[in-house]
């Protein structure tokens, strides 16, 4: 059921890894590299969300990237939201 939920909140408007992915190779990528291990990484840490039952605070944080005004500046990232692992304490576990 969660594993539902979690499609749901990223495939029904939520933030998704692919959007913020494709924003960071468009934004950031000189050759346009870097999608499909994005993807996957992203993936990674939703997975684990969903396990430990943190999906809301990671959608919290996807959508704070998503929003970030310079996602190429990693300083500035981390200004707008914050450390992964502060952000979502559970991934820290």
């Amino acid at each position: 059921m969660l594993s539902v939920l979690a499609v749901c909140l990223f495939g029904c408007g939520g933030p998704t890894a692919e959007n913020y992915c494709q924003r960071l190779v468009d934004d950031c990528s000189q050759n346009g590299e870097g999608y499909d291990s994005c993807v996957d990484l992203i993936g990674a840490y939703q997975q684990v969300a969903d396990d430990r039952g943190c999906t809301g605070e990671f959608e919290n944080y996807l959508s704070c990237l998503l929003d970030a005004p310079d996602v190429c500046d990693s300083q500035a990232v981390k200004d707008s939201c914050g450390e992964l692992d502060e952000a979502v304490p559970c991934l820290a576990e």
